[in-house]
């Protein structure tokens, strides 16, 4: 089976076939089969898109799109079905699958699992203020 993300490129891949990449402008996203539930413009560059019930390597997972001047810069999402109810606990399920797939992070901790490649960084993240937890693709180039 192919990983969710191309670790050379960094490039996301859902299932059905939908690729996100590194400066993926709004427009070719809009022009896809992509149900986009919530815009969002921060009035500053950056806009704010989601979309629910997507599908990485069969789990279910919402998805959230942020852009800057129409171009993708960050992907974030979050495993939908778990059990526990907990985001401490989500976290630690959306930990497990990433050191599954690309072994020990360079950085792990109670707050965050980090992974570092050439074109960004894959993370794990709880936020205690927010009460949430998702996986981030954050490129760089």
């Amino acid at each position: 089976m192919k990983n969710f993300i191309d670790i050379e490129s960094g490039r996301l891949l859902l299932d059905g076939g939908m690729v996100f990449f590194c400066g993926m402008g709004c427009d070719e996203i809009e022009r896809s089969d992509l149900v986009v539930t919530d815009r969002l413009n921060m009035k500053n560059g950056w806009v704010f898109w989601s979309s629910k019930n997507q599908k990485i390597e069969g789990i279910e997972i919402n998805l959230a799109l942020l852009f800057f001047c129409g171009n993708l810069r960050q992907i974030g999402f979050a495993f939908v079905d778990f059990s526990s109810g907990s985001s401490f606990d989500l976290k630690g399920l959306h930990d497990k699958f990433l050191m599954g797939k690309f072994g020990f992070p360079k950085i792990n901790n109670e707050r965050m699992l980090s992974y570092a490649f050439d074109w960004g960084e894959l993370i794990s993240e709880f936020d205690p203020r927010g009460g949430q937890a998702n996986i981030v693709i954050s490129w760089v180039k």
